[in-house]
């Protein structure tokens, strides 16, 4: 039996209403039930109708649909292989089997196929309704967790631009870094020339302690340029050599090249920077250019909390035992980041970046680690949070914030570790 031509469940075009809350496919070959189940749901969802396999298909193919109800028997093809084949148009659809009797084999048949529910004939009202809703809330379900993870593949799709626009910006500024010390580097050189020349102006032949005098100038040019030319090699060489996501590195290292960067950071200007170092050198589940940029971008945020001038602190700490975990609570001053994603395995590198700045507003902390969230209103789009968030993760890692206003901030990063031979 074909489907009825004209279908009660389909409207003219562009008199179609709508359903929001799913399209529900009916299959049986038999006129009565049909229209019986179509009454029942009209009002709630759009209902298509059709009489035999072949049409179920052929609707199928042209729309989407949530909700199937099938009967078992039918003339032709039966219900189990009209459901083998519209899974295989659509395996998200639901399908709730409608039959007289069942057999073993077929109800092996329907599970396989991830059947959703099954209804005896003769049905009630109740328990078709049921088995309806329970079938939309499954789809409504999948629907959510694919657009969830469709949504978190967009977003570290944009956060992977992001960071490597970021870098692409770090690259320019190690650039300009080096370059700032050469330029200091051959002022320093001109002003040795210029004491040697105005030394040498009008004597003919130098004295002993002329020769000891170049001899001391000569040196400390050579250390200069050394120096120089060991920092153009340590960026422009080492940085396109940073290992890729996946590898580890000794965090020492890191703080080294953090407070080389930062000593020419236009961020630093006006305030005043400390750095202590790990007491022992420990490796992290991080490549170097992702302990590089989690670093710095908290120590940039703890410069640019103020223009006001202001102390920024970072230090390191060895922890050889497991963190106790229960005693860390969020308050109206603290937040944590990953606490249930930490791997709390000793040893654990600790680096915390404190600042004397204004703190965090109580009424923006709790949004610290929102995805877009600045405390710089107007003035940030929260990407530096959202890459360290994000690498904090990928290290099995946590971050600990304490905040309060108007005594500064200190941000504690917690990331497993192992010791270097």
């Amino acid at each position: 039996m074909k489907t009825i031509k004209n279908n009660p469940a389909q409207k003219p075009s562009g008199m179609e209403p709508e359903f929001p809350r799913g399209t529900l496919l009916v299959v049986d070959d038999e006129e009565g039930p049909r229209q019986a189940i179509h009454m029942i749901f009209k009002d709630e969802y759009r209902v298509l109708l059709a009489g035999d396999g072949p049409t179920a298909l052929e609707i199928a193919r042209q729309t989407p649909i949530d909700v199937a109800i099938l009967d078992v028997r039918m003339s032709g093809m039966s219900g189990l292989e009209v459901l083998e084949r519209l899974k295989a148009i659509d395996p998200k659809i639901e399908v709730v089997m409608v039959t007289a009797f069942e057999t073993t084999d077929m109800l092996r048949r329907a599970l396989r196929l991830h059947v959703c529910d099954y209804i005896h004939k003769p049905f009630d009202v109740t328990t078709i309704r049921q088995a309806v809703q329970k079938a939309m809330n499954r789809r409504l379900a999948q629907e959510d967790r694919n657009q969830n993870a469709r949504a978190r593949e967009l977003e570290n799709e944009l956060l992977s631009i992001q960071m490597g626009e970021q870098l692409s910006r770090l690259r320019a500024e190690l650039y300009a870094a080096v370059l700032h010390d050469m330029k200091n580097t051959l002022s320093i050189v001109s002003g040795y020339a210029q004491m040697i020349a105005l030394r040498l102006s009008g004597v003919t032949e130098p004295t002993p302690s002329d020769w000891a005098m170049f001899k001391k100038y000569f040196s400390d040019i050579n250390q200069h340029l050394t120096n120089s030319v060991e920092l153009a090699r340590r960026y422009l060489a080492d940085f396109t050599h940073w290992v890729d996501a996946g590898s580890t590195t000794q965090v020492n290292r890191v703080l080294r090249d953090l407070e080389a960067f930062v000593c020419f950071h236009p961020a630093a200007r006006n305030h005043k920077f400390t750095l202590e170092p790990l007491p022992k050198e420990l490796e992290v589940n991080l490549s170097r250019t992702e302990l590089f940029q989690l670093l710095l971008n908290i120590v940039l945020n703890a410069f640019q909390c103020t223009s006001e001038p202001h102390q920024v602190w970072v230090q390191g700490f060895v922890v050889s035992t497991p963190l106790d975990l229960l005693s860390i609570h969020e308050t109206p001053f603290e937040r944590m980041c990953n606490l249930e994603g930490f791997d709390n395995t000793p040893p654990i590198a600790v680096v915390q970046v404190r600042d004397t700045g204004p703190g965090i507003p109580e009424h923006l902390l709790p949004r610290i680690f929102d995805g877009g969230f600045s405390t710089k209103p107007g003035h940030g789009a929260g990407l530096g949070i959202m890459i360290v968030t994000r690498l904090i993760k990928r290290a099995r890692g946590a971050l600990h914030v304490y905040t309060k206003p108007g005594e500064g901030s200190a941000f504690t990063i917690y990331l497993p570790a192992a010791f270097v031979d």
